[in-house]
């Protein structure tokens, strides 16, 4: 997933409010009273979102990513930061015990991607031990709403700039919980001819009632969340849900 679709990725989530979002995080964290310490961001990708939290002055950063080729752009971005380490490294096999976090950011379908409930509870216990006490878990998932309605079985045509893609969604027929896409990408060179990039993914709609329940397992409290992008709470349209939790 995302190899050479990291080369024009950023093209692609132009729409996505990354200022907005950090903006999100800051205000759970000073809510929770940390004005300071270490960050723990998993899934940073091309590093869009961590530029953002490289603002806040007070925190170091830690950016993990599986994805070797995601991580070659984000580490142009962030270059100019000094509050900020990119890693290369899954996030199953990452050794959360090693370290003290103030707070573990997760956002932009991370979540979704661990489409197996053992994984999900497996990775939430591993960030709660990695959590200092008073610690938060910030992450959003996408709503039954956009993963089942929106995207669900349908194929969406876009063409942008020197790119054009095919978006073809199914859900799963035994799961439906479960969507897979597959992504067709035709970049143009300089010469004029189309290469193609084929792309194929797999989400999974966690309920609310799922999410708080292994959050509460894992030792979790004061869990909350709300619409990421529209407000303090969710509704039948929503598309992100933003949770946060405290150790």
């Amino acid at each position: 997933m995302y190899k050479q679709f990291s080369d024009f990725y950023d093209q692609l989530v132009f729409d996505i409010d990354y200022k907005k979002y950090s903006n999100n995080i800051k205000e759970i964290l000073f809510s929770n009273s940390i004005h300071s310490g270490n960050i723990l961001e998993i899934g940073a990708g091309t590093g869009n979102l961590t530029r953002e939290l490289a603002k806040l002055n007070n925190f170091n950063i830690l950016a993990i990513d599986n994805s070797v080729e995601m991580m070659k752009h984000a580490i142009e971005k962030i270059s100019e930061f000094e509050n900020v380490d990119y890693l290369y490294h899954d996030m199953f096999e990452f050794n959360y015990k090693m370290y003290g976090f103030d707070a573990v950011i997760s956002l932009l379908d991370v979540m979704n991607y661990v489409t197996e409930i053992e994984d999900l509870e497996y990775l939430f216990n591993s960030i709660y031990e990695s959590l200092n006490d008073g610690g938060v878990f910030i992450f959003d998932i996408n709503s039954r709403y956009k993963l089942l309605e929106v995207l669900g079985n349908n194929i969406y045509v876009y063409e942008k700039d020197n790119i054009f893609y095919t978006w073809e969604n199914t859900i799963d027929e035994e799961y439906d919980d479960l969507v897979y896409f597959d992504l067709n990408f035709f970049y143009k060179e300089e010469d004029g001819k189309y290469n193609r990039i084929y792309e194929e993914q797999v989400e999974r709609y966690h309920s609310i009632e799922n999410i708080i329940n292994i959050l509460t397992n894992a030792g979790f409290t004061n869990i909350e969340y709300c619409d990421e992008d529209g407000g303090e709470y969710i509704e039948n349209k929503t598309q992100r849900i933003l949770f946060s939790a405290k150790k």
